[in-house]
């Protein structure tokens, strides 16, 4: 994943806004510092000199999109490989019987 730039606004269709440092090669989501997916490209407007990228949000909460505002986002491919965290079973799970 490479640095896109800074999300800079949230419009009021809720599409965010983000101020491009780089030159935009054509990725189609964009993350957080986390890897969490944040949004999926839909245009690139403003001037050659410095464009901003729009993005649809992916995120249901909008408490995280105002902690992200001022912070750098990253684009990459549609998909991140995410490290599955199994979860522990309990006793009756394990015998594979249930409890009622």
């Amino acid at each position: 994943m490479k640095t896109v730039g800074v999300l800079t606004a949230i419009s009021r269709r809720g599409e965010l806004i983000v101020k491009l440092k780089e030159e935009y090669r054509g990725e189609k989501v964009a993350f957080d510092f986390r890897g969490t997916p944040v949004g999926e490209v839909r245009r690139v407007t403003g001037p050659v000199n410095s464009p901003y990228l729009i993005l649809r949000c992916l995120l249901k909460d909008p408490n995280q999109l105002n902690r992200l505002l001022g912070r750098e986002l990253f684009l990459g491919p549609e998909s991140v490989k995410r490290r599955r965290v199994r979860r522990k079973l309990k006793e009756s799970e394990r015998d594979g019987r249930r409890r009622v």
